[in-house]
C-alpha cells in the first residue's frame, strides 16, 4: 500500500476526471486511467474520508429523489402551468437504491462521514 498511496493523485485531480472513458478509448496501450481514477478516489475516501461537496449532494439526492440532481427549481410549477401531474419519487425505486448503497457499502460509508447513522 506504501507505493500505492505514494502515487495517488492529489484530492482535487482525483475528482476532475469525468469519466468520459476518453482516456480509456484513446490509450494504444489499452491502459484505463479512468479505473485509476476512480480507485484513487476510493483510495483518498477510505484513508481521509473526504467526498466533494458537489458529489455529497449528488449522494444526498440520490437517496431522497432517486435522481443525480435535483429537477430545476421551477419544474413543478411549469408542470402545474401544463397541467401535468408532479413527478414523486417511487418509493420502491428509492429502496432499491437504498438497498444497493448498503450492499456496496457506500451508504455506510457516507452515513459514517456524515457523522452518524440515518434512518432509511
Amino acid at each position: 500500500m506504501a507505493v500505492v498511496s505514494e502515487i495517488i493523485p492529489a484530492f482535487e485531480d482525483s475528482w476532475s476526471c469525468s469519466t468520459c472513458t476518453n482516456c480509456v478509448e484513446r490509450c494504444p496501450r489499452g491502459v484505463s486511467a479512468m479505473d485509476f481514477m476512480l480507485s484513487a478516489r476510493e483510495l483518498l475516501f477510505e484513508k481521509k474520508g473526504e467526498i466533494p461537496e458537489d458529489r455529497r449532494a449528488m449522494i444526498e439526492s440520490i437517496m431522497s429523489t432517486g435522481l443525480a440532481f435535483n429537477p430545476m427549481d421551477h419544474l413543478e410549477e411549469t408542470r402545474d402551468t401544463l397541467g401535468l401531474p408532479a413527478v414523486p419519487a417511487d418509493a420502491e425505486d428509492l429502496k432499491q437504491i437504498h438497498d444497493l448503497m448498503e450492499q456496496s457499502g457506500t451508504l455506510k460509508s457516507f452515513r459514517s462521514q456524515r457523522g452518524g447513522e440515518r434512518k432509511k
